[in-house]
Formats: structure tokens, sequence, C-alpha cells
């Protein structure tokens, strides 16, 4: 039998909007609370801010990131974002967050669902920490689209679609960015 009542006290809502706010300018466009939570801060994102957010999506918590999955990605911003991809095939980026152009292009204005939500972000993510661990993002890209040993052979961008894919690969850029490859 439980005795103790004590609870664990959450951080509250508002100082997770400051931290991710903070790190990503929100506040200094207008964006609110209730817009965080709601997901309708994409708006306010140009798409000079993709790669912006990109670098920011690394320094997410658990819970944040949850909030932006929750939300959904608006298509709008993903486009954005694989516009900043310069040496990878669109195609073979919207394959690795389970998407084809045509499904992308029927949702030009809407939310992708949370599978999909989820996995661009990874993309994006994984996309900073490969351009962290190895210098440039061209050879971040280069080395997403290229088979990996500690891959069993399989591209960055194929492990994208699962949860323990994307975390085979965030593994194997720990271990790249500290120089541990076995």
């Amino acid at each position: 039998m439980i005795t103790s009542t004590r609870i664990a006290k959450k951080a509250p809502r508002s100082e997770l909007f400051g931290s991710v706010a903070e790190w990503i300018g929100l506040k200094d466009v207008g964006v609110t609370l209730q817009d965080f939570e709601e997901g309708n801060f994409w708006k306010f994102f140009s798409k000079t801010d993709a790669s912006r957010f990109s670098s920011v999506i690394v320094h997410l918590s658990a819970v944040q990131r949850h909030h932006l999955v929750k939300g959904g990605v608006p298509s709008k911003v993903v486009r954005d974002a694989l516009d900043t991809y310069h040496c990878i095939n669109h195609d073979l980026l919207l394959g690795s967050i389970g998407l084809s152009s045509k499904t992308l292009d029927r949702r030009q204005k809407d939310r992708l669902n949370e599978h999909h939500s989820d996995a661009a972000l990874a993309l994006m993510e994984v996309t900073a920490l490969a351009e962290s661990a190895l210098g440039t993002r061209d050879l971040a890209e280069e080395w997403l689209n290229s088979p990996a040993i500690g891959l069993d052979g399989k591209k960055p961008l194929e492990m994208l679609t699962t949860a323990p894919g994307i975390a085979a690969v965030k593994e194997l850029l720990g271990r790249i960015e500290y120089g541990v490859y076995a």
C-alpha cells in the first residue's frame, strides 16, 4: 500500500514554451503559449528559417518534441526544409519520412500526421547532428545517402522511418563525433 501522497511537480507548460520560444526566436515574432500548444507557431516561420529550425530541434526535450509532433508539422515547413538540401534528391528525402511527392502535393495546406511529423523532425535533427559531426552540410548530406558499416550497410536515410532506426543513426553519429567507430 502506498502511504505517501507526494506527487512530483511537473514543469509548467509556460516554462517549456519559454525555452523553445527563446531558442527559435518565437517571442520576437509574437507567438503565444497557446499558439505553441496548438502547433500554430509554424505560420511565423519563413523559408529561410527552415535551416535555423533544423539546428534547434537537436536541443528540444522529449516533451517539447512531443508537442511539435502532436500538433503536426505543416507540409509547407517540410517542403521548405527539403529545399535546403542540395546533394540529395527530394524523392529520396520524402521516402525517408514515408511520403511521396504526390502525397505532399495533396497536403499543401495540411499538417502531416504524427508518424510523418516525427519522421520529418528526425530527418531535420539527424541532418543537423551529421553536419555537426562531419563539419559541413554537403558532407552530412553525402553521409546520409551512403551505406554505413555501423548500420549493417544501410543508408542512414533508409533508417529514419522507425524509432529504432532513428536511434541507431543518432548513436552512430555520436560515435563518429567522438571517434569511437567500433
